[in-house]
């Protein structure tokens, strides 16, 4: 066997290991990729989870809050502070389930969910009000664009 016999052996289980790595690579990126999604999911879970809590805690605020009829001077300080509160909350979930949708990490199924969502919410008129006077100030200017081009055209 001569030496070039056996540089073209070597070249063979280069190639074979070469294409075993690749597989196995793929493989892992599979799994973390399912892996990233079940947590951004249940991070989302968590997160709405306490989002519904402050309005169990507080139920006063919220009935005056989503009622169109009830001006937003009529809160007090105090009420007004777990408003705005829950406000930031709840558009930073809605930021960062943007954010993972445009990088991949929802499906447009499990984002149209979301979306409805943040139609419903960010269109009451006391959570406009806030969008109105902070997103400016704090929100990712791709988030901006999309509930302002996205999600106040879709009123319903």
């Amino acid at each position: 066997m001569s030496i070039q016999d056996l540089g073209n052996i070597g070249e063979f289980v280069a190639a074979i290991a070469t294409l075993a790595t690749l597989i196995y690579l793929a493989t892992q990126i599979r799994q973390n990729t399912k892996t990233l999604r079940s947590n951004i999911y249940s991070s989302w879970v968590d997160t709405s989870s306490h989002s519904q809590l402050i309005q169990t805690e507080h139920p006063g605020v919220f009935v005056k809050a989503f009622d169109p009829n009830v001006p937003r001077d009529d809160l007090s300080p105090e009420e007004l502070r777990i408003f705005t509160a829950w406000c930031f909350h709840v558009c930073n979930l809605f930021e960062a389930n943007y954010l993972h949708h445009i990088e991949g990490a929802y499906d447009e199924e499990a984002f149209e969910a979301k979306h409805r969502n943040m139609v419903w919410t960010l269109n009451q008129p006391k959570i406009r009000q806030f969008w109105e006077s902070f997103s400016e100030h704090v929100y990712d200017r791709r988030f901006i664009d999309y509930v302002e081009t996205e999600i106040f055209q879709d009123e319903r």
